[in-house]
């Protein structure tokens, strides 16, 4: 299984994939950049990258079953957080509005995705 970040001025932290297993299978490992856990009563496994950005913005993990068909692997579940959006979006200026008199603000941005599936 491959990543590629396209959008390369996004930086994605905590990205998980959550692979789908075939019952009663565990995998063997291969390559992997990051880290990996079996879920065994999940039947999953969860690949984890702390950080995808221009500087790591493609990455592999190899695995191999004894038994499965390639719809065994799929949906694969996707999770992970962004301080920056798919577009770039701000708020500028936040006023009244009875008389349009400036108020402050502050913004936090953040994009989570809750649900990113890969079918």
């Amino acid at each position: 299984m491959e990543y590629t970040l396209e959008a390369e001025d996004l930086e994605l932290s905590d990205v998980v994939f959550f692979i789908p297993l075939p019952p009663s299978t565990t995998p063997v490992i291969g390559e992997c950049e990051g880290d990996y856990k079996i879920d065994k009563a999940r039947a999953q496994l969860q690949w984890r990258l702390p950080l995808v950005d221009k500087s790591n913005k493609s990455g592999t993990l190899e695995f191999t079953t004894p038994s499965g068909h390639p719809d065994h692997f799929f949906p694969i579940r996707v999770s992970f957080v962004s301080k920056q959006l798919f577009c770039d979006i701000k708020v500028v200026g936040v006023s009244k509005f009875d008389n349009d008199a400036p108020v402050t603000y502050s913004a936090e941005t953040a994009l989570i995705a809750e649900k990113y599936e890969i079918v």
